[in-house]
């Protein structure tokens, strides 16, 4: 209605005082879930979303059109961001994230070698088990 051609989202990064607070306001990833389901829909009615720091496993495989993943290769890649320095790194062909886990559920993915994994501090507070059989019981890949 006002015109807008581009929206994004973003996940809270669990660092600096984020990461103090974590517990107090992560939201579970199976909230998080419902919410994309939500989202999904609105994001096809923009000519471009972004989206940024979520793990991939949340997502559908096939996004809305239009719509692009902003995950550790990406930033590795092309974002010189102040203070950033050496969070996103290449090893071996895997771009990673330093707050970020790659979990056992990761291994058959097909977005493992880009996205990053699951915020640590987020496994922390939920649960490693839980997180893993979550995402098998969306994505089984």
């Amino acid at each position: 209605e006002r015109g807008s051609t581009e929206w994004n989202i973003s996940d809270l990064i669990p660092d600096g005082r984020a990461h103090e607070i974590y517990p107090d306001i992560a939201v579970c990833p199976e909230d998080i879930i419902k919410k994309i389901a939500v989202i999904l829909p609105v994001m096809s009615d923009f000519k471009r979303s972004g989206i940024f720091n979520f793990s991939r496993c949340l997502f559908p495989e096939t996004l809305p059109k239009g719509t692009f993943f902003i995950d550790a290769k990406k930033k590795s890649e092309d974002w010189k961001i102040e203070r950033s320095e050496g969070r996103h790194f290449e090893e071996n062909g895997v771009y990673r994230d330093i707050h970020k886990e790659i979990l056992p559920v990761c291994a058959d993915c097909p977005f493992k070698n880009n996205c990053g994994g699951y915020w640590q501090r987020a496994i922390d507070i939920f649960g490693e088990e839980r997180i893993n059989n979550l995402i098998r019981e969306i994505r089984p890949f």
